[in-house]
């Protein structure tokens, strides 16, 4: 059975080595990139297997994408921010048990690769 927890600590002891588990990595995608006060906002995908969460800071000045790529096929997705105007872009990426919240460079015509199984976060930042 697989571990359930953010963390698996194999013996109590100060000492003892830990395990990162994968829900962690899930977890850190929702609440790494915001803080308290943001504010879930609409967001569409047009593709059905990619799910899309879009948070929005207090001061209207950032923006929070979480994709989640539900499917066994690779995808890359266009994102259009619409009118929320930023100055920079930072995507981070989990995939498999190699990639886990790892700095990834959008696609040269601006697209983000999802891998199967993935899940991204894209921060729009002024």
């Amino acid at each position: 059975m697989p571990p359930t927890g953010l963390v698996t600590i194999a013996d109590p002891s100060p000492t003892s080595p830990y395990t990162i588990n994968d829900t962690y990595y899930a977890l850190k995608h929702f609440a790494h990139w915001t803080d308290p006060g943001w504010v879930r906002v609409e967001a569409r995908s047009s593709v059905f297997a990619v799910r899309v969460s879009a948070f929005v800071s207090p001061d209207g000045g950032s923006l929070t994408l979480v994709l989640l790529n539900t499917s066994a096929q690779d995808h890359t997705v266009a994102v259009n921010p619409g009118a929320f105007a930023f100055g920079s872009l930072a995507v981070s990426r989990s995939s498999g048990a190699s990639e886990r919240a790892a700095r990834v460079a959008p696609e040269s015509d601006g697209g983000i690769f999802l891998l199967s199984r993935s899940i991204a976060t894209l921060t729009y930042t002024p």
